[in-house]
């Protein structure tokens, strides 16, 4: 998490240097965060803006700082927590130097400063230098002897690197580079699948309390055989619920109570509902209204907006929840069919749909939740399989004379109805045969 918060403080950095993040689709490119890690060192590196004057002061002041005007560029946190608590828990030898338009400086934190008794960051100012990048340097040597065997470990390693690549997937789909030891991480897309007719995703938008709301739920991919060998499906982890706070993932794939999975009238995830996945992203310029834990890695179940969307995150999976249901056992070839013809987009992609953009076809399927103007939601008309008849109808004729008798046998009378005369034959025959 420690070091999550750092590359959460380089992207903040870069927010305050782009300011709008709307003007285009990768408003992050050009700006990178490089990572050295091994037994000896940790280094972290950016071009993201450096720290400005205006932060120095609390940024690097112990203990929780006051929240400045200026953090209100959509960023997920207070600066400089993240780079102080990653400092202590690594090592005992840090040096970070920042260059900013604003001048440039130097802190040089050692053991024997840790040891001391002050208190006094011991900072070296200097002129901002414009044939350097602008950004921000941490060196953190002497680590702590458990924190030098985990960073020599090549198991550690790869799961740093895949809880980047879920954690800051948007980012970096959105131009941000981040480079872990030499090797640069991908985003890891989260798709949803649709033919824009018969196999569309529940899209729900809202703004509440100055939060946009957008999400997407569908299937991502075709429909599983129960019956199917263990060893040939595919793995459960691309299922379930990604929640995302100003393009941070602080739940990702989730597939448990938290998004609705085994809450109210929802059945627990099992491995038939493989196929359903969501996405759902709060937007805000002031990260104190958005619905996440103060490690920003989690979601606040205490937060009445998040419990106000996770019942439309229910009520767009039961959708598909149904959908599968419906299509299972004697109807899942052709319901394979109907997902085979859908094309796979990125969940951001659909996160740009609108009522407005939506063909004259479908603009119905479109309302406004509780009949709120700043609520949208679209219902999707998933298509539902016809009911097979598992019964024949069978006609004959006999003579009049021989249903009597039968009538006689079986009733005890001549005046039963030839079709129940012929309905007993059929049941009587049909129970010796099984």
């Amino acid at each position: 998490d420690a070091i999550l918060d750092l590359l959460d403080n380089c992207v903040d950095g870069a927010l305050r240097t782009i300011k709008d993040t709307k003007k285009t689709s990768k408003p992050y490119e050009g700006f990178y965060a490089k990572l050295t890690i091994n037994k000896d060192v940790f280094i972290i590196e950016d071009n993201c803006g450096g720290i400005p004057k205006s932060f120095r002061e609390y940024a690097f002041k112990m203990g929780r700082p006051h929240q400045k005007e200026e953090e209100n560029e959509g960023t997920v946190g207070v600066y400089g927590i993240g780079m102080k608590r990653a400092i202590f828990k690594m090592g005992r030898d840090c040096s970070i130097q920042s260059n900013n338009p604003d001048g440039a400086f130097t802190v040089d934190i050692t053991p024997d400063w840790i040891d001391g008794d002050g208190w006094k960051i011991p900072m070296h100012e200097s002129d901002y230098d414009n044939k350097n990048p602008t950004g921000t340097t941490i060196e953190i040597k002497k680590l702590h002897s458990n924190v030098a065997q985990k960073f020599n470990e090549s198991t550690y390693l790869t799961d740093l690197f895949l809880q980047i690549k879920h954690s800051l997937s948007f980012i970096i789909q959105k131009g941000f580079k981040i480079e872990l030891n030499g090797v640069v991480v991908e985003h890891n897309p989260i798709n949803i699948i649709t033919d824009h007719s018969k196999i569309e995703p529940y899209i729900y938008k809202a703004k509440i309390d100055d939060v946009d709301i957008d999400l997407v739920v569908g299937f991502y991919k075709n429909l599983e055989d129960d019956n199917d060998d263990v060893l040939e499906k595919r793995s459960s982890d691309d299922a379930g619920w990604t929640v995302i706070c100003n393009d941070r993932v602080v739940l990702y794939c989730d597939k448990t109570h938290l998004t609705g999975w085994g809450f109210a009238n929802v059945p627990r995830f099992h491995t038939q509902f493989i196929a359903i996945s969501g996405v759902v992203r709060f937007t805000s310029k002031n990260p104190e209204k958005l619905p996440i834990t103060t490690t920003k890695r989690g979601v606040d179940l205490s937060s009445t907006l998040y419990n106000d969307v996770r019942n439309k995150m229910i009520e767009g999976m039961m959708h598909f929840i149904r959908f599968t249901n419906q299509w299972k056992g004697e109807h899942l070839e052709e319901g394979k069919k109907l997902l085979k013809s859908a094309q796979s987009h990125e969940a951001q992609s659909l996160f740009e749909i609108t009522p407005q953009s939506t063909p004259e076809d479908k603009k119905n399927n479109w309302s406004n939740p509780n009949r709120n103007k700043n609520e949208w939601r679209y219902t999707p008309k998933l298509p539902t399989p016809v009911k097979k008849s598992s019964t024949v109808r069978i006609i004959f004729t006999r003579e009049k004379e021989d249903v009597k008798i039968l009538s006689k046998y079986f009733f005890g009378h001549e005046d039963a109805s030839a079709s129940d005369v012929g309905m007993q034959c059929f049941d009587t025959v049909i129970e010796e045969v099984k």
